[in-house]
C-alpha cells in the first residue's frame, strides 16, 4: 500500500499535546483513516484501544494512514525524535521553511501539500512534525504534518 502522507491544521491551543489528542480524537470520530477492520480485525470502538494489544501488529506494519498514528509530542530540539511522534518545527526551522517565527495561517497554506513540506520530516514513518500559526500577533492555529502507513 506505500506510506500516505497527512496534513491537519486545528485552533491553537498552548498545550500541544492535549491538541494532538484532540485532533486523533476527532479524525477517530469521523472515520478518517485505514480502519482495522478493513483488514479483518474488530473495529476499535475508541481511539485509545488501538494502542491495545489486538492491534499492535496493525499499528506496527500498516497502521491507520492518519495522525492515529502518532502519539506524543517531543520537544522541539529532541535530536532522536522516535516512532509514533510530532516534533514541533525549531526557530531556525520556523524561518527556513515558513519564513519567520510566527508564520500565519497563508504562510502556512504556501507549503501546504508540497514536498518541500515534508523534507521537515527527518525521523521516518509514523512521525510528523507541528508548526504554531499566528494571526494578528497571536498564536491562532497549529498545523500538524508526518506520513505514516506502509
Amino acid at each position: 500500500m506505500g506510506a500516505s502522507d497527512w496534513e491537519y491544521v486545528v485552533p491553537y491551543q498552548s498545550d500541544m499535546a492535549e491538541a494532538l489528542t484532540s485532533l486523533r480524537r476527532r479524525v477517530f470520530d469521523e472515520g478518517s483513516y485505514l480502519n482495522p477492520s478493513k483488514l479483518g480485525l474488530r473495529a476499535p470502538a475508541t481511539v485509545d484501544e488501538l494502542v491495545q494489544e489486538p492491534y499492535w501488529e496493525f499499528m506496527g506494519t500498516s497502521g491507520t494512514h492518519s495522525i492515529l498514528d502518532v502519539l506524543d509530542v517531543v520537544p522541539a530540539d529532541d535530536d532522536e525524535q522516535g516512532y509514533g511522534t510530532i516534533r514541533p518545527l525549531t526557530d531556525r526551522e520556523y524561518r527556513e521553511l515558513l519564513g519567520n517565527s510566527q508564520p500565519t495561517p497563508d504562510d502556512f497554506r504556501r507549503v501546504s501539500g508540497s514536498a518541500q513540506l515534508h523534507e521537515y520530516i527527518d525521523a521516518g514513518r509514523n512521525t510528523g512534525r507541528a508548526a504554531v500559526l499566528w494571526t494578528d500577533g497571536s498564536p491562532s492555529e497549529i498545523a500538524f504534518w508526518g506520513y505514516s502507513g506502509d
